[in-house]
């Protein structure tokens, strides 16, 4: 569905910020996280019009938003009792984590948000205690078109642990979605499909009209009217930092279907910035030149 992406279009992420605790050969450090805070610093870098919605314990809200505020997002944020908090253990070679929950803020409530129809409104939920499917119907109502990163809705924290939960209501809000990203684990906690190309149809079939089912360094896989296609994964200058490639990934297919390329070119786009971005610690750093003159480079 071309029609319903206009460059003009603002982008309303909605999910916690989070306090991440890092831990890593022998070293620890505190910073911002968050599906919001990755996707809201890649999408103003490539220059689009971006706010952030998230809650946060005040004492927080100056520093966890300020990279944010600083890279060109409006944030707006609503008091909670806590911030969200993570505890990350990664290996040596960053390529897996263990992962406690120390703290989660309150969950969104419809009179947090205020309605905006201009906008493409991106959920990010890091738990399924954080938004429930009347706030997702909400904000669809209140949007011009809704994009979705299931993590959020197929995990939950159980003493602490991070742990695969059930999502019984997936039908009713994936329906409601334009495009939805999921990888290949949380597609599987949906579809019970293990083969990525049947759970990124069996996710079209529960109503979303866009999948984007990612596959870290194995590629990814997009699904639209149109049937599905295999994108492979480009080559990383080097990988410095791989977390939240997904959520930067989503940005830059949101990026581009609201620029006016294809779900093929889009998906090509995403793949390139995810690939830049874990070249270096933290959000995207790069510019939307650097992006395009990478996928030239092939």
């Amino acid at each position: 569905m071309q029609g319903i992406w206009a460059a003009r279009d603002s982008v309303f992420l909605i999910g916690h910020l989070t306090r991440d605790r890092i831990h890593v050969a022998g070293r620890s450090v505190s910073m911002p996280g968050g599906a919001v805070h990755y996707a809201g610093v890649a999408y103003a870098r490539l220059g689009a019009d971006v706010s952030v919605f998230t809650k946060l314990a005040r004492e927080d809200a100056d520093e966890l938003t300020q990279p944010l505020r600083t890279g060109g997002c409006r944030v707006h944020v609503a008091a909670s009792r806590a911030t969200t908090e993570f505890e990350n253990t990664l290996t040596e070679d960053l390529r897996a984590r263990t992962q406690r929950v120390q703290s989660l803020a309150d969950a969104f409530d419809e009179s947090d948000l205020a309605a905006d129809k201009s906008a493409i409104a991106q959920l990010g939920p890091l738990t399924n205690r954080e938004m429930d499917a009347d706030f997702v119907e909400h904000v669809a109502r209140s949007s011009r078109a809704l994009v979705l990163d299931i993590q959020g809705f197929v995990r939950e924290s159980r003493s602490g642990e991070v742990v695969p939960a059930a999502w019984p209501e997936a039908e009713r809000i994936l329906a409601l979605c334009q495009v939805v990203k999921a990888d290949a684990d949380e597609a599987f906690v949906v579809t019970g499909e293990r083969e990525p190309e049947r759970a990124a149809r069996a996710l079209q079939d529960l109503g979303a009209r866009e999948v984007l089912l990612t596959l870290a360094e194995n590629g990814s896989y997009v699904a639209s009217a149109d049937g599905v296609s295999f994108i492979p994964a480009r080559p990383a200058p080097r990988t410095i930092d791989s977390t939240a490639a997904g959520d930067t990934y989503t940005a830059g297919y949101v990026f581009a279907r609201k620029s006016g390329q294809s779900v093929l070119d889009s998906a090509r786009f995403a793949t390139a910035l995810a690939s830049l971005s874990i070249a270096a610690a933290g959000p995207f750093s790069g510019t939307l030149d650097d992006v395009t003159a990478y996928l030239k480079s092939a």
